[in-house]
């Protein structure tokens, strides 16, 4: 992620811990990288920071840049609704801020801890 940002202009501040699932932490890395394609292009941003938490048996990740604030409302184009899309599929939610910044959040189920929690006998 760090190398794909950096051929965009950009780095990513990872902060918080991160899901040890894979497919959560591929979900991550494609969140990541349209996050931070979408802030270069957009707002030209040069970081971006993703903040991560694990509570209640899920994933919150929750991502700013140091872009240039959105005029309006952001309208979700290809790249965002695709990424919407896998994310509600795979049970998890998006929300998206834009005024007064940009804000994207996302809460994923964390499948092995729900694993542990039904089947730990």
């Amino acid at each position: 992620m760090q190398r794909r940002a950096a051929v965009l202009g950009a780095a990513v501040q990872l902060r918080g811990a991160y899901p040890a699932a894979r497919a959560t932490r591929e979900l991550y890395a494609l969140i990541l990288r349209e996050c931070t394609s979408n802030a270069v292009r957009h707002a030209g941003a040069t970081e971006l920071y993703a903040d991560s938490e694990h509570r209640s048996q899920a994933w919150h990740l929750c991502i700013t840049n140091n872009g240039a604030p959105p005029k309006a409302e952001i309208t979700e184009g290809g790249g965002l609704s695709s990424l919407r899309r896998r994310i509600e599929k795979a049970g998890g939610t998006v929300t998206v801020h834009s005024l007064p910044v940009f804000v994207l959040g996302v809460t994923l189920p964390d499948k092995e801890s729900i694993y542990d929690t039904c089947y730990d006998r």
